[in-house]
């Protein structure tokens, strides 16, 4: 019997940790399960609390501030699909979607490389599987401005 190939080893391989996830009491889910999908909703770059990244790019945040912001705000994804699937990341079939909006000025146009931090990081977890179609859009703010918030949908197998 071979170990189960787990989620949180993935990342840690990637170097980084998943932060705990707790559904707090909200009117909605953090992810659901439907079928064979499952959808994560909009994660902020946060982790464990801590948002290191406020701020507009274009204005208080760099480009690679920005990539890094998205990056954990892949970190929150992974830790609620690691909660959805029990950790197994063998459940996964793909990575089938991911939408990044990034806070930024009105000139700013580098939306596209900021949430590459997030796509680069689910890829390096989940390999091949990692790879979605995606949107990158900019947007005026984010909750608790926060500098990026991305969601994302996953097939599972059977």
């Amino acid at each position: 019997m071979t170990a189960i190939n787990r989620i949180s080893d993935a990342v840690i391989r990637a170097g980084q940790r998943l932060p705990r996830v707790v559904q707090k009491d909200t009117p909605f889910l953090l992810y659901r399960h439907v079928g064979n999908v499952v959808h994560v909703s909009g994660m902020i770059a946060q982790f464990e609390g801590d948002k290191p990244y406020l701020g507009q790019l274009g204005a208080q945040l760099s480009t690679e501030q920005g990539a890094k912001a998205a990056e954990l705000s892949a970190l929150n994804i992974l830790a609620w699909l690691a909660e959805a699937t029990g950790d197994d990341a063998d459940r996964v079939d793909c990575c089938l979607e991911l939408n990044g909006f990034v806070a930024c000025t009105p000139g700013f146009t580098e939306q596209s490389q900021v949430i590459s931090g997030a796509s680069n990081l689910i890829v390096a977890v989940l390999g091949e599987r990692g790879r979605h179609t995606r949107t990158s859009i900019g947007v005026a703010a984010l909750p608790f401005g926060v500098a990026v918030e991305a969601n994302a949908k996953f097939v599972l197998r059977d």
